[in-house]
């Protein structure tokens, strides 16, 4: 069997990170991953950064800037789904 994954990743719209992080946490369980693990900082100005695991060959990382108004976002994922 060959070991395949996908990758998105993509920038948004800036949001709160309460806010964005709350939306995407749902976004994971409704697609039927589990967040396992979890690691943030908080930049006092800069901005706040996130990586999850989140299901077996499975992670994902979120940088939110307060400065350039703008949220990245990359998911890598041992199965493909459609967002």
């Amino acid at each position: 069997m060959k070991a395949v994954m996908y990758n998105y990743n993509t920038w948004l719209k800036y949001e709160e990170e309460k806010t964005a992080i709350k939306k995407f946490e749902k976004m994971l369980s409704d697609s039927g991953f589990n967040v396992i693990n979890k690691v943030e900082h908080f930049f006092d100005t800069q901005g706040y950064t996130r990586i999850m695991v989140i299901g077996r060959k499975s992670f994902c990382n979120t940088y939110i800037s307060r400065r350039k108004q703008n949220v990245y976002r990359n998911i890598k994922l041992c199965k493909k789904i459609l967002w």
